[in-house]
């Protein structure tokens, strides 16, 4: 067809790309981990929502500075609970940001929400203990 734009395929982001690699090597170390014996399936109910979940048995945590500014957040309002709205507006960071990283921090043991989903979220004790170590800004 004459005068139609040539065909242009724009190259994939270099995030996606990183953010491709990232996922694909994570999913390698858990299969490796699990070649190795090292995942466990469990067969006991999930905690709940009042019980913080346990800590990672790993013990390799890698907070970003958003995990540490909620940190700070939560333990400044300990033992209240703290909306992720509240986050927001203490923290300067969007709700898009927040979510995944408090859903990190629950994971992690450092974070729970004591009276279910959608009443706030708090910090644990062990969350505490890690924020008192941390440097001070």
């Amino acid at each position: 067809m004459a005068g139609a734009p040539p065909f242009f395929d724009p190259p994939a982001s270099t995030r996606k790309r990183e953010l491709a690699k990232q996922k694909y090597d994570r999913l390698h170390r858990w299969l490796a981990r699990d070649a190795a014996g090292g995942v466990q399936q469990k067969d006991t109910p999930a905690p709940s929502p009042s019980t913080p979940p346990a800590a990672p048995a790993t013990g390799d945590l890698a907070l970003t500075r958003e995990d540490v500014a909620l940190l700070r957040a939560l333990a400044a309002s300990h033992p209240r609970t703290v909306s992720q709205y509240d986050l927001e507006t203490t923290t300067g960071f969007s709700r898009r940001t927040i979510g995944p990283r408090l859903s990190y921090l629950r994971s992690a043991g450092l974070a729970h929400q004591p009276r279910g989903k959608r009443k706030g979220h708090t910090v644990t004790a062990e969350g505490l203990r890690l924020f008192a170590s941390l440097p001070a800004e």
